[in-house]
């Protein structure tokens, strides 16, 4: 054994000794398990759980000590690199997981922990996560759709014990014995690690898995709490080093508060006294609240401020919280279901702290920015992209793609923030999003989350959809049903008899025509969307013509909506769906393809939304398709036998009538029947999957947005010379060799490239191919030809060969 004063001169990464590399992420992995705000030393022994995840960190590396992976990282001819990059004999994760399982199953030994102990997983936890922290993880035993993680090509490790570097063995053993009082030597190394694993790990843990009785919730949570402490440490060590400090910072529960009071003064309106209502309720609630309760709802009417209230309580809660917390305090995840109105919420969020660093407000999507700064000043791209993959904020701001693709996954990259959610609170705006085939799987893991991590949920809706029990939710505004009465904004019509999209188009036009309002049209589909749109455009009015889906490029977008809030004209809107949820709009007259109920409620919201004199009229009609059999179009988006669009019809009766102060009997009414006739066979299928540890069919089968019968292909509209300037520097990224600098490069105009980008359906979009890229390219000379700034993506175009390029 050698001396501890042994100096390394074996290396993990170009610049970093392993030894160094090994001890700083051991002692973050340990770091975060201790001061992370959560309940699972009620399930696991503290100490144990602690020195075993010091162990996975620190052993995750050492098959890098072996002459092949060494000689790997000297080589400087890029040829011969990426060869020895991908002989298995380089490949360091699998030696490393069996020597971190072996050390685990010797320290378990003397502990006395019956096999049924959560504890006894762990050494085989450690196997899998140290095995895959350079990729995704698969299921743990073979299944029909992928062979599993115990069935790795396990030729390499013998001639990889033979040629590790020993003395860096006795040097990292030796440091093991003394954190884990242990006496482990290189000689008690099993002779052949590849017999060891296929007897000790391969057979042994498929067959006592397959016994096992324990497969619950508890073991999913437990090992992708492990896998993202290594993970983040991990990337942390080699981004930052072992000096780098994530400062916390405090917030002022009262700053919403202040901001109210600063920006709005006293009501003026009865909106104003009811949002004000509203606001004091809740916040008196959360500060009241016992805190064994973990799962609140804020469900008050459309426009009654459900933003600022949302931001206000999770800052009181947070400073309660704090008190209690191991470490800081808890972190905010705000999560909205669309990318489409994350920055008009950010912005509010934004302005009431007063425009702060990215280390306390962080906006994080697949379009966001990549830009992260503190005090101290901004960081490079590499680490933003890392800080805000990892949800480095005191607030952050996402989707619920990122909160629920977190939580269901095999992917490394999503997993990394999982730990992050220990005691985090978690607000879930429009949580009726949720797709009822997911209800029983999310109450599933919200209450395991809020159980084990000791995470708070904040439910925001308007629609409160029946997830929970009532024993299981708190209710922030107690009162709700009072100021739902009290709204009595827009009278609904239900036209009674279908209606052919032509006749519908001459109905609208002639409406607007003998008219001098402002009129929103909802259409479930883009086709239908355009069709109205252009047939009212060439009415000529005096108003201001406003167009919306997802064909309209982002930038675009963006300004559309700018110009319906904030415009004196007259206005004529015409839109899909996408108007929905949250958009901040108030406009006099609505009209609604069908849709189910929770749809037909967020798009009332949009009208007469600030409570006027005057009453705003909402009409619903069942549009159909004069052109293919009279289908209904709502057919199109819902499906054929929508339990949605059925229990909608079943919950008005033969009312064709309804006022707004009516609608939460009617939603509550509802779904009850949702909740009764859903079909929970998703839900159940993907809660076994995570309960048997099958990450790869869980990745596979979770999915929010249901988009396997629309295959989309990624457009890049060059429409100005802004547009023009970013597509030459992402043809720029070609000339740059290294995958690692071409991708930081492109991470720096990632929020630029992407406001001109639209996902078009694959069936208006032919072969043609740019760059060798998955995009298409319209150049600007042809812009005209496919792309009107009016509505967006034209689907009529059919000279393709001729315009791609």
């Amino acid at each position: 054994m050698v001396h501890k004063s042994f100096f390394s001169k074996i290396f993990s990464h170009p610049d970093k000794i392993l030894y160094y590399h090994l001890k700083g992420v051991a002692e973050a992995c340990e770091k975060k398990f201790l001061t992370l705000n959560h309940s699972l030393d009620k399930l696991l022994d503290k100490e144990t759980a602690a020195n075993l995840i010091w162990l996975m960190g620190f052993c995750h590396d050492w098959g890098k000590a072996t002459i092949y992976f060494q000689e790997y990282l000297k080589e400087e001819d890029n040829v011969l690199k990426e060869k020895k990059k991908n002989e298995p004999k380089t490949h360091h994760a699998l030696i490393s997981s069996i020597f971190a399982y072996w050390i685990a199953k010797e320290y378990l030994k003397p502990t006395g922990f019956d096999d049924d102990n959560l504890i006894r997983q762990i050494p085989f936890y450690l196997f899998l996560v140290i095995k895959k922290h350079h990729g995704n993880i698969n299921n743990l035993i073979k299944t029909d759709n992928d062979n599993g993680e115990l069935y790795p090509n396990s030729g390499a490790l013998d001639d990889q014990l033979k040629n590790i570097n020993f003395e860096e063995l006795d040097y990292l053993l030796f440091h093991v014995n003394d954190k884990l009082s242990l006496s482990l030597s290189r000689v008690d190394i099993p002779t052949s690690l590849k017999n060891y694993f296929e007897t000790e790990i391969r057979r042994k843990e498929q067959k006592r898995y397959k016994k096992n009785k324990l497969k619950i919730t508890e073991n999913y949570l437990i090992f992708q709490f492990l896998y993202s402490l290594l993970l983040h440490s991990d990337k942390e060590d080699v981004i930052f080093g072992q000096d780098y400090q994530t400062g916390r910072k405090n917030i002022e529960p009262e700053i919403v508060d202040e901001y109210i009071k600063k920006e709005f003064g006293p009501p003026s309106t009865e909106m104003d006294v009811i949002k004000g209502d509203i606001f004091r309720e809740a916040n008196q609630t959360i500060t009241e609240v016992d805190l064994s309760k973990k799962i609140y709802s804020l469900n008050v009417p459309t426009g009654t401020g459900k933003t600022l209230t949302s931001l206000s309580t999770a800052l009181k809660l947070r400073a309660r919280l704090a008190n209690n917390a191991r470490g800081a305090a808890p972190r905010i995840i705000y999560a909205l279901p669309f990318t489409s109105i994350i920055d008009q919420n950010f912005k509010v969020f934004n302005n009431v702290l007063n425009n702060p660093n990215a280390d306390i407000l962080l906006k994080h999507h697949h379009l966001a920015d990549i830009f992260y700064n503190t005090e101290q000043g901004e960081f490079e791209t590499d680490e933003s992209k890392f800080l805000i993959e990892s949800w480095e904020s005191e607030i952050v701001v996402t989707t619920f793609f990122q909160v629920f693709h977190t939580l269901f996954t095999n992917r490394n990259k999503m997993i990394q923030k999982f730990h992050k959610l220990a005691g985090s609170i978690v607000l879930l705006d429009e949580v009726q999003s949720i797709p009822y085939k997911y209800w029983e799987l999310v109450r599933e893991m919200i209450l395991k989350l809020a159980e084990h991590l000791n995470v708070y949920f904040i439910l925001i809706t308007a629609t409160q959809p029946h997830i929970f029990s009532e024993d299981e939710i708190v209710e922030l505004v107690p009162r709700k049903n009072e100021y739902f009465a009290k709204l009595d904004r827009v009278n609904i019509t239900f036209h009674p008899e279908p209606i052919v999209l032509d006749d519908f188009i001459e109905l609208c036009a002639e409406t607007v025509r003998n008219s001098d309002e402002n009129f929103l049209f909802v259409m479930n589909t883009i086709n239908t969307s355009v069709t109205l749109f252009e047939a009212l455009e060439k009415l000529e009015l005096d108003a201001e013509y406003v167009y919306l889906s997802t064909g309209v490029i982002p930038i675009h977008r963006g300004s559309k909506i700018s110009r319906i809030k904030e415009s004196k004209n007259r206005k004529i809107v015409v839109s899909t769906q996408l108007i929905e949820a949250g958009v901040d709009i108030d406009l006099q007259n609505v009209w609604r393809d069908f849709g189910p109920l929770e749809s037909i409620n967020q798009v009332c919201g949009r009208c007469n939304r600030s409570f006027g004199s005057l009453k705003g009229d909402v009409r619903i009609f069942e549009i159909l398709n004069g052109n293919h059999n009279n289908i209904p179009f709502s057919r199109y988006i819902y499906g054929k036998v929508a339990l949605s669009l059925s229990q909608t019809k079943e919950s008005l009766g033969n009312r064709s009538k309804i006022s707004e102060s009516d609608f939460l009997k009617n939603m509550d009414s509802y779904y009850q029947e949702i909740k009764r006739l859903k079909n929970d066979d998703e839900s159940i299928q993907n809660m076994e999957y995570l309960k048997q540890l099958r990450f790869y069919d869980l990745y596979r089968s979770f999915k929010l947005i249901d988009d396997q019968n629309y295959q989309r292909k990624d457009v890049f509209i060059e429409f100005d010379t802004k547009a023009a300037e970013v597509w030459q520097k992402y043809i720029e990224l070609n000339d740059i060799d290294d995958f690692f600098a071409r991708q930081n490069k492109f991470l720096e105009i990632k929020k630029q490239f992407y406001d001109y980008v639209i996902a078009v359906p694959a069936k208006y979009v032919n072969e043609p191919m740019v760059q060798n890229s998955n995009l298409v390219y319209i150049k600007n000379s042809m812009v005209n030809q496919f792309y009107k700034k009016n509505i967006g993506w034209s689907r009529t175009n059919d000279n393709w060969q001729d315009y791609f390029f």
